[in-house]
């Protein structure tokens, strides 16, 4: 695999099906968006640094996408060995002069988002966020409406039998809406008269706040019509959340990676 023969690089896992959605669909239109998975990028990339100069190459735009660790019971070396790809990775995206969506940066792979909803929600400067619960084997109360699987990531009504869990307690809700952020840009996968509410606005402060190029960002509204709340932000959206507004979102996906 030659990645100097690319046009962008997408570094994805095999059935990341948005990273092999946007490679059909960049190829549609003569770009050619080559997927590789971290062992081969890794061993692809070159770094050259001279005192505060680095030189990455080959010099490409790079679409990153979450990627799988090694975890017991594989082999210590071979979680070693993981670890300094990526490692290498990580530093090639960073020191690039090539467009990354999205670029790493101190705060982790997914930029300042955070397990914890709270913690990514003041990151993104909300001070007003719902009370979260992070449990393991017990619960919390009533006042705990919403629930999430740590596990298999489900959300769900009844919390019982749920091993690791995280509850928040927010409003009852008359709906939801989702917002695609690509940039500047920010697509809602519902026609806007569902919701009334603007939020493709907050949707694009809150992501560039973390430090995000490409999210989706997720909204409750209040039965009770109150404020809308932001209930959460995915920083490697699927294709599935992505689906009504998916070539607009392409669109500007290949603008960023384009810059």
């Amino acid at each position: 695999m030659d990645l100097n023969d690319a046009d962008v690089i997408v570094v994805d896992e095999p059935e990341d099906a948005l990273g092999a959605a946007f490679a059909d669909w960049a190829a549609a239109r003569g770009v050619r968006a080559i997927r590789c998975q971290l062992g081969d990028a890794t061993r692809a990339f070159s770094i050259a640094v001279e005192g505060d100069r680095a030189e990455v190459d080959p010099a490409r735009p790079m679409l990153l996408r979450p990627l799988r660790g090694v975890h017991p019971p594989a082999l210590a070396d071979d979680r070693f060995m993981w670890g300094e790809l990526f490692a290498a990775l990580w530093s090639a995206a960073v020191l690039t002069g090539q467009p990354v969506v999205n670029r790493p940066n101190e705060w982790g792979w997914a930029s300042a988002t955070a397990i914890s909803a709270v913690v990514t929600d003041r990151r993104a400067g909300r001070e007003e966020t719902p009370a979260e619960s992070l449990w393991h084997g017990l619960p919390p109360g009533d006042g705990f409406r919403y629930h999430q699987d740590l596990v298999t990531w489900l959300t769900l009504d009844d919390p019982s039998g749920v091993a690791f869990g995280r509850s928040r307690s927010m409003p009852a809700m008359r709906g939801w809406d989702q917002v695609v952020v690509v940039g500047r840009d920010a697509f809602r996968v519902t026609a806007p008269d569902v919701h009334d509410e603007r939020i493709e606005e907050g949707s694009a402060r809150a992501t560039t706040a973390l430090g995000l190029t490409f999210a989706t960002v997720s909204w409750g509204f209040p039965r009770d019509g109150a404020e809308a709340v932001l209930t959460k932000i995915n920083p490697f959206p699927t294709v599935h959340e992505c689906l009504p507004v998916l070539d607009d979102v392409f669109g500007a996906l290949l603008r960023e990676l384009s810059a």
